[in-house]
C-alpha cells in the first residue's frame, strides 16, 4: 500500500511538472537572476535603498528586538512587504547578512519578479496565446530595466506589480469566460495590493467601476446577441 501510494503521489508530481514545467522553469531563471543582481549589489557593493531597509528593520523589530510584539511593524509603512519578511528573518541567527544588507527585501522581491514573469506566460497561454508568443511577453516585461531593477532592489514594487498583473489577469479572464472564482481571485489579490502600497485605492475604484458596467451592459449586450442567433 505504501508502494502504491508513492507511486501515485510521484505521478501526480510528474504530471505537474509535465503541465506547468516551463512555468516553473520561468519562474526559478527570472527569481534567480534578480536574486544574483541583487545580492550583488546589497552584499558586495553595500547599496541597498533606504526604504528596503526601513521595512526589513520593522520585521526585525517584531522578532528581535528586547520587546518582541507584531505592533513593532509599526504603523507607516504598508505591513505585507515586512510581514512577508518574517519569513526569511527567522533564519538571521545562521545568515546575519539577512537584516545588516537588508537581504531579506532582496528575497521577497526577487521571489515576486518571477512569479509576475510566470503570471504573465501562464496567462497569456490560457487566453490562447501561443506558447512562444507568452514567453516573449513576460521576457520583454521582466527584463525591461525599469523592471528588473524594481526586482532586485528590495523595494515593494515587485510585490504590488504582482498583486496589480494578478487583479487586472483574473479580471480578464473573468470577462472571458464570466467564472466567479476569477473574480474572487482578482478581488483578493486586489486587497493585498493595497497591504503593499496605497496606490492601489484608484485602481480599485477603476475596478468596482469596472465590474459594475460589465454587469450592467456586457450581460444586455449577450444576451441580445444570443436572441438574435436564435
Amino acid at each position: 500500500m505504501d508502494f502504491l501510494r508513492a507511486a501515485k503521489a510521484s505521478e501526480r508530481g510528474f504530471m505537474i511538472l509535465k503541465k506547468h514545467g516551463k512555468t516553473l522553469l520561468l519562474f526559478a531563471c527570472i527569481a534567480a537572476l534578480e536574486l544574483s543582481v541583487g545580492i550583488y549589489f546589497a552584499w558586495y557593493l553595500g547599496y541597498m535603498h533606504t526604504d528596503a531597509l526601513s521595512r526589513v528593520a520593522n520585521a526585525f523589530y517584531v522578532l528581535y528586538s528586547r520587546d518582541p510584539h507584531l505592533g513593532a511593524i509599526g504603523f507607516v509603512w504598508n505591513p505585507l512587504p515586512s510581514l512577508m519578511e518574517l519569513v526569511v528573518l527567522l533564519f538571521y541567527p545562521l545568515f546575519p547578512v539577512l537584516a545588516s544588507h537588508g537581504l531579506a527585501a532582496v528575497i521577497v522581491s526577487s521571489l515576486f519578479a518571477g512569479a509576475s514573469a510566470a503570471l504573465l506566460y501562464g496567462t497569456g497561454k490560457h487566453l490562447g496565446l501561443h506558447g512562444g508568443i507568452s514567453l516573449l511577453i513576460a521576457l520583454m516585461f521582466s527584463l525591461n530595466p525599469f523592471m528588473f531593477l524594481f526586482g532586485f532592489n528590495g523595494l515593494s514594487d515587485s510585490p504590488y506589480i504582482f498583486f496589480i498583473l494578478l487583479t487586472v489577469s483574473r479580471f480578464c479572464m473573468w470577462l472571458k469566460d464570466r467564472k466567479a472564482a476569477n473574480l474572487i481571485v482578482s478581488g483578493f489579490a486586489l486587497a493585498l495590493a493595497f497591504w503593499v502600497r496605497y496606490e492601489a485605492v484608484p485602481l480599485g475604484v477603476a475596478m468596482a467601476l469596472g465590474v459594475l458596467l460589465t454587469v450592467l451592459f456586457l450581460h444586455r449586450w449577450r444576451t441580445s446577441r444570443d436572441m438574435n442567433r436564435t
